[in-house]
């Protein structure tokens, strides 16, 4: 591993170590929405996901999540983790829509 990705990678990590101090309310299947991840993930955490996701599944329907509003996304998210609908992208356990939905922010934002 060269040293520039090595310190990409490391810095990444200990930032997202550094979520594990937060408090994820809203995370229980009871409550009536699940948050989204610009709710309480840095936007460098979201758009490195995001870039993962896309390296895996390149092809996804980007419409499908686009189009969407807060609601319908928050709604789609607590959805997927009713069906285990989820996938894992650079360690993180996340919804198919809340990786997708990763995924756009990083495009939309390069």
């Amino acid at each position: 591993m060269k040293r520039r990705k090595f310190m990409i990678t490391g810095g990444i990590s200990l930032a997202s170590l550094s979520l594990l101090s937060f408090p994820m309310a809203g995370c229980s299947s009871s409550e009536e929405r699940y948050p989204l991840p610009q709710e309480f993930l840095p936007e460098e955490i979201i758009h490195f996901i995001g870039r993962a996701y896309l390296k895996t599944n390149p092809d996804f329907d980007q419409e499908s999540v686009a189009s969407l509003s807060q609601k319908q996304l928050a709604r789609m998210i607590k959805e997927d983790f009713e069906k285990e609908n989820t996938t894992v992208v650079a360690g993180w356990v996340l919804s198919k829509t809340e990786a997708q939905h990763c995924a756009i922010t990083y495009l939309q934002n390069r």
